[in-house]
């Protein structure tokens, strides 16, 4: 017989509950940094309130819920096999590897040395052999190609090794165009690859309460064409958020709701 374990819940419903109402307090006192004139300007516009001397936007609450619910509640994150579609806004949760490291223990030498170009490719074919991981986030950074060319080829190598679903930071607009580029052209087509998007960007937010014109950009870019992207907040509690595992929580639920208002302001 099988054995039925009780799910760990770290917060009970009453603590995501405020946390979720102090993230928006947040938003809607305090607002958040967009350093990007003619982002301020579109959000203005559609009722937003604006700060243009202080580049901050605050989020008023029927305001912040009229402009989160355009997100779809649900979507799948596709793999280009079909055997590993992600579908998410279900309940469903699915595990994938971790991202993004400088450094990596070589086996053949015993030592530590930097990631390269080859490591992407060698972690991509892990996890696509490992069964119980259901996507690939690019593992780590590679330090023998000219930052030129960095997007276009880590992503290249990822998805020659892999045809689960495949997610991979992006610092700037030319590193997402690259990708787009990139991930069409194995679709057949732009069209194809926006019906089914078998790669997603990710992109942050600056802590505290800040978002910069690189990630502005790329936001506009993938929501524009269909790209799936998420603007992950990574604040670091006791220096760029507050000490306490509440108060970081609250800040890092605040930016998560900016970053989605923001891809839906268009």
């Amino acid at each position: 017989m099988g054995t039925t374990l009780p799910f760990l819940r770290l917060l009970t419903t009453e603590e995501l509950k405020q946390i979720d109402q102090t993230g928006r307090r947040i938003l809607e006192r305090i607002g958040i940094k967009i350093l990007d004139g003619d982002v301020l300007s579109r959000l203005k516009d559609d009722g937003a309130q604006v700060d243009y001397d202080d580049q901050r936007v605050r989020f008023e609450g029927g305001w912040l819920d009229q402009v989160v619910n355009r997100a779809p509640p649900s979507f799948v994150l596709y793999s280009r096999d079909g055997k590993n579609d992600l579908h998410l806004g279900e309940g469903n949760v699915y595990f994938g590897n971790g991202g993004r490291v400088f450094r990596v223990l070589d086996m053949a030498t015993g030592g530590y040395r930097l990631t390269k170009l080859m490591d992407v490719g060698n972690t991509a074919s892990l996890v696509h052999n490992l069964d119980n991981l259901r996507f690939y986030i690019i593992a780590c950074q590679a330090h023998d190609i000219k930052p030129v060319n960095y997007h276009l080829l880590d992503f290249y190598y990822a998805l020659n090794h892999t045809t689960k679903h495949v997610m991979g930071g992006c610092t700037d607009l030319h590193g997402a165009e690259q990708m787009w580029k990139l991930a069409s052209i194995i679709a057949g087509g732009e069209d194809i690859f926006r019906e089914k998007p078998f790669v997603s960007i990710i992109t942050n937010t600056v802590s505290p309460l800040t978002i910069e014109a690189n990630t502005l950009e790329i936001l506009d870019f993938c929501a524009n064409r269909g790209i799936p992207v998420t603007c992950a907040p990574a604040p670091i509690a006791g220096a760029t958020s507050p000490a306490t595992l509440a108060g970081t929580l609250s800040q890092l639920h605040a930016e998560a709701l900016a970053g989605v208002a923001l891809a839906t302001v268009q």
